[in-house]
């Protein structure tokens, strides 16, 4: 049982609700010292509109198409002042950055080669003598597998 719908709206046949006829808008008029923007449609301030016509740059000065900005006209002896003690001056952005300071001081004297010695053959030997005990103390260990693989070896190559 639907109740009938107001005089400004129909009856939907997909949903059975209530919906408002489409109505064109009609937009409100702007106030008093304002337009109609034609590119938006929006309300634009007249005052606004006749401040953006630009004023003439100084004579030292150029109007940049870009921006539209006044900018100075470089001189020959337009230089960048010098950076600060600590800093130098960026090759990319010719803006100063601080100077890498690394924490490791410089030595006076530079780094020298260790002549192998004595005591540089004494630890190779002593490396050596470790490996080999490590080596035994492993075959010791393991001796009744090894000697398993050398005679399962031996009937191998003797098959052929």
């Amino acid at each position: 049982v639907a109740t009938a719908c107001k005089p400004t709206q129909y009856r939907s046949e997909e949903t059975g609700r209530c919906r408002n006829y489409a109505v064109a808008a009609t937009p409100a008029a702007c106030k008093e010292g304002q337009y109609r923007s034609e590119e938006t449609g929006r309300c634009r301030s007249i005052a606004l509109a006749a401040a953006v016509t630009l004023k003439p740059c100084d004579d030292d000065q150029f109007r940049n198409p870009a921006t539209g900005r006044c900018k100075q006209i470089a001189s020959t002896d337009d230089l960048p002042k010098p950076c600060a003690e600590g800093y130098e001056r960026n090759p990319e952005t010719n803006r100063c950055r601080k100077l890498q300071v690394s924490s490791m001081p410089l030595a006076a004297f530079p780094v020298e080669p260790v002549q192998p010695g004595a005591s540089t053959i004494g630890v190779w030997v002593t490396a050596g003598a470790v490996v080999t005990a490590g080596l035994g103390y492993a075959a010791w260990e393991w001796r009744r597998e090894l000697v398993g693989a050398a005679q399962r070896l031996r009937a191998f190559m003797t098959s052929k």
